[in-house]
């Protein structure tokens, strides 16, 4: 699979303040790291500190926070990472969250569509 960018909204829950950037999809990546300084600018508070592994193995501490994400048309709220500057990734949980909330709503919209057909 090649490495690709997507437009990946973020936004504040309290305020609304929002900002678009251009993140990598990382499909090794659970959660969704942006810098620390995007996040401080829209006002997103660390919440939650969580213990990563880095490239090492070694143990690496990371504040994480609420998010308001948007990818695709879909938007969710996620957990998301206080990384360093130049690091925008989508993680595996966010892709997972904002992408089966469209592949339920296509299946749904299948279904009714084929029981509409059928009961004429």
């Amino acid at each position: 699979m090649g490495v690709f960018h997507v437009p990946l909204l973020v936004g504040n829950l309290k305020d609304g303040r929002t900002e678009t950037v251009q993140a990598l999809v990382g499909t090794r990546a659970h959660y969704t790291i942006l810098p620390k300084a995007l996040l401080n600018r829209i006002g997103i508070e660390p919440l939650w500190p969580m213990t990563f592994r880095g490239d090492m193995g070694e143990p690496v501490k990371y504040d994480t926070g609420p998010a308001e994400l948007s990818l695709g048309g879909e938007t969710g709220i996620c957990r998301v990472v206080f990384g360093s500057e130049g690091r925008f990734i989508v993680g595996k949980l966010t892709l997972d969250m904002l992408l089966s909330g469209s592949r339920s709503r296509r299946r749904a919209s299948r279904r009714r569509s084929s029981g509409a057909a059928s009961s004429s």
